[in-house]
């Protein structure tokens, strides 16, 4: 797990080999009170990017093209002020 985020933007990478042909990919913030920003995700094999939406731009308000919100969702939101890149996050 990823104890030390702080409070720039950084880049995390982590390389994980899949088990079925068919994987999904879970952003989880583990429960903890707090606010995270999470912008320009993706998911690549050796030769390509595979992630649809990385970047969460397309969607309509906390409705996020290709991302399925589960534990929490109410609480996972759009915002348009703090972004890495594009115009929203």
């Amino acid at each position: 797990p990823l104890t030390d985020v702080g409070t720039d933007w950084q880049k995390i990478t982590l390389n994980f080999v899949p088990v079925e042909p068919t994987t999904r990919v879970a952003i989880d913030l583990a429960g903890a009170a707090n606010t995270y920003f999470v912008d320009d995700a993706s998911v690549t094999t050796s030769d390509a990017i595979i992630t649809a939406n990385g970047g969460f731009e397309w969607g309509v308000g906390n409705n996020f093209y290709n991302w399925t919100k589960t534990n929490g969702a109410t609480l996972l939101t759009e915002t348009t002020t703090e972004f890495r890149s594009g115009g929203r996050a």
